[in-house]
Protein backbone atom coordinates (compact mmCIF):
# COMPACT_ATOMS: atom_id res chain seq x y z
CA UNK A 1 0.00 0.00 0.00
CA UNK A 2 2.90 2.31 0.69
CA UNK A 3 4.09 1.91 -2.93
CA UNK A 4 0.75 3.07 -4.30
CA UNK A 5 0.68 6.28 -2.27
CA UNK A 6 4.36 7.24 -2.55
CA UNK A 7 4.25 8.09 -6.24
CA UNK A 8 6.05 4.96 -7.43
CA UNK A 9 5.52 4.28 -11.12
CA UNK A 10 6.40 1.06 -12.87
CA UNK A 11 8.72 1.16 -15.88
CA UNK A 12 5.86 0.73 -18.36
CA UNK A 13 4.28 4.02 -17.27
CA UNK A 14 7.66 5.79 -17.62
CA UNK A 15 7.45 5.41 -21.40
CA UNK A 16 3.74 6.12 -21.65
CA UNK A 17 3.77 9.39 -19.67
CA UNK A 18 5.60 11.32 -22.34
CA UNK A 19 8.93 11.59 -20.58
CA UNK A 20 10.71 9.85 -23.44
CA UNK A 21 9.05 12.19 -25.94
CA UNK A 22 10.23 15.14 -23.85
CA UNK A 23 13.78 13.78 -23.73
CA UNK A 24 13.80 13.24 -27.49
CA UNK A 25 12.47 16.71 -28.20
CA UNK A 26 15.06 18.20 -25.84
CA UNK A 27 17.80 16.25 -27.62
CA UNK A 28 16.67 17.69 -30.93
CA UNK A 29 16.47 21.19 -29.49
CA UNK A 30 19.72 21.26 -27.55
CA UNK A 31 21.93 18.92 -29.58
CA UNK A 32 20.74 18.42 -33.14
CA UNK A 33 19.75 22.02 -33.94
CA UNK A 34 23.03 23.61 -32.72
CA UNK A 35 25.03 20.91 -34.53
CA UNK A 36 23.13 21.68 -37.74
CA UNK A 37 23.86 25.40 -37.42
CA UNK A 38 27.52 24.73 -36.67
CA UNK A 39 27.80 22.41 -39.67
CA UNK A 40 26.24 25.01 -41.97
CA UNK A 41 28.59 27.73 -40.68
CA UNK A 42 31.65 25.54 -41.18
CA UNK A 43 30.46 24.54 -44.64
CA UNK A 44 29.92 28.19 -45.53
CA UNK A 45 33.39 29.22 -44.41
CA UNK A 46 34.93 26.51 -46.54
CA UNK A 47 32.64 26.93 -49.61
CA UNK A 48 31.83 30.63 -49.84
CA UNK A 49 30.25 30.45 -53.29
CA UNK A 50 27.20 28.62 -51.93
CA UNK A 51 26.30 31.53 -49.67
CA UNK A 52 26.44 34.00 -52.54
CA UNK A 53 23.96 31.92 -54.51
CA UNK A 54 21.61 31.65 -51.55
CA UNK A 55 21.93 35.36 -50.70
CA UNK A 56 19.28 36.24 -53.27
CA UNK A 57 16.80 34.03 -51.40
CA UNK A 58 17.70 35.84 -48.20
CA UNK A 59 17.18 39.19 -49.94
CA UNK A 60 13.64 38.31 -51.01
CA UNK A 61 12.64 36.77 -47.68
CA UNK A 62 10.95 39.92 -46.40
CA UNK A 63 9.05 40.33 -49.66
CA UNK A 64 7.89 36.74 -49.49
CA UNK A 65 6.81 37.29 -45.88
CA UNK A 66 4.73 40.28 -46.95
CA UNK A 67 3.29 38.70 -50.09
CA UNK A 68 2.46 35.15 -49.04
CA UNK A 69 -0.78 35.97 -47.21
CA UNK A 70 -2.27 38.25 -49.92
CA UNK A 71 -1.35 35.59 -52.46
CA UNK A 72 -3.22 33.00 -50.39
CA UNK A 73 -6.25 35.30 -50.28
CA UNK A 74 -6.14 35.78 -54.05
CA UNK A 75 -6.03 32.03 -54.57
CA UNK A 76 -8.90 31.55 -52.12
CA UNK A 77 -10.98 34.08 -54.06
CA UNK A 78 -10.19 32.24 -57.28
CA UNK A 79 -11.26 28.99 -55.62
CA UNK A 80 -14.52 30.52 -54.38
CA UNK A 81 -15.26 32.18 -57.73
CA UNK A 82 -14.79 29.05 -59.81
CA UNK A 83 -16.01 26.56 -57.15
CA UNK A 84 -12.94 24.37 -57.50
CA UNK A 85 -12.44 21.10 -55.71
CA UNK A 86 -10.94 21.62 -52.20
CA UNK A 87 -8.53 18.76 -52.83
CA UNK A 88 -6.84 21.07 -55.32
CA UNK A 89 -5.24 22.97 -52.40
CA UNK A 90 -3.62 19.79 -51.12
CA UNK A 91 -2.06 18.71 -54.39
CA UNK A 92 1.68 18.84 -54.90
CA UNK A 93 1.26 20.80 -58.13
CA UNK A 94 -0.69 23.54 -56.32
CA UNK A 95 1.92 23.90 -53.57
CA UNK A 96 4.75 23.95 -56.13
CA UNK A 97 2.91 26.54 -58.23
CA UNK A 98 2.20 28.64 -55.15
CA UNK A 99 5.88 28.71 -54.19
CA UNK A 100 7.02 29.47 -57.74
CA UNK A 101 4.57 32.38 -58.01
CA UNK A 102 5.53 33.59 -54.52
CA UNK A 103 9.27 33.53 -55.25
CA UNK A 104 8.85 35.28 -58.61
CA UNK A 105 6.58 37.96 -57.08
CA UNK A 106 9.00 38.42 -54.17
CA UNK A 107 11.95 38.73 -56.55
CA UNK A 108 10.14 41.37 -58.60
CA UNK A 109 9.01 43.23 -55.48
CA UNK A 110 12.54 43.25 -54.07
CA UNK A 111 14.27 44.42 -57.24
CA UNK A 112 11.68 46.91 -58.50
CA UNK A 113 10.24 48.27 -55.24
CA UNK A 114 12.37 47.56 -52.16
CA UNK A 115 15.80 48.33 -53.63
CA UNK A 116 14.76 51.58 -55.38
CA UNK A 117 13.01 52.76 -52.20
CA UNK A 118 16.04 51.88 -50.06
CA UNK A 119 18.30 53.80 -52.44
CA UNK A 120 15.99 56.83 -52.42
CA UNK A 121 15.75 56.84 -48.65
CA UNK A 122 19.52 56.51 -48.25
CA UNK A 123 20.06 59.37 -50.71
CA UNK A 124 17.50 61.51 -48.92
CA UNK A 125 19.05 60.83 -45.49
CA UNK A 126 22.55 61.64 -46.80
CA UNK A 127 21.29 64.94 -48.19
CA UNK A 128 19.48 65.68 -44.96
CA UNK A 129 22.57 64.96 -42.85
CA UNK A 130 24.92 66.93 -45.11
CA UNK A 131 22.95 70.17 -44.82
CA UNK A 132 24.25 72.56 -42.21
CA UNK A 133 21.30 73.35 -40.00
CA UNK A 134 21.39 76.65 -38.18
CA UNK A 135 20.50 76.25 -34.54
CA UNK A 136 17.35 77.97 -33.36
CA UNK A 137 19.22 79.72 -30.53
CA UNK A 138 22.49 81.69 -30.59
CA UNK A 139 25.60 79.65 -29.94
CA UNK A 140 27.69 82.48 -28.51
CA UNK A 141 27.52 83.11 -24.81
CA UNK A 142 26.90 86.73 -23.86
CA UNK A 143 28.66 88.05 -20.77
CA UNK A 144 26.52 88.63 -17.71
CA UNK A 145 25.79 92.19 -16.72
CA UNK A 146 27.70 93.51 -13.82
CA UNK A 147 25.54 94.86 -11.06
CA UNK A 148 25.54 98.67 -10.89
CA UNK A 149 27.09 100.17 -7.77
Amino acid sequence: MLLLTSGYQPVSTFYSTGIMQKLLSDAVTFILFPMTILSLVLFETKNQFVGKKLASLADISYSSYLLHFPLQLILLNIWLTFALNPAWFYSVSFVATFFVVLIVASFLSYHYFEMPMQNRLRKWFKQYQSKQHQPAYPTTVLPLRQPAD
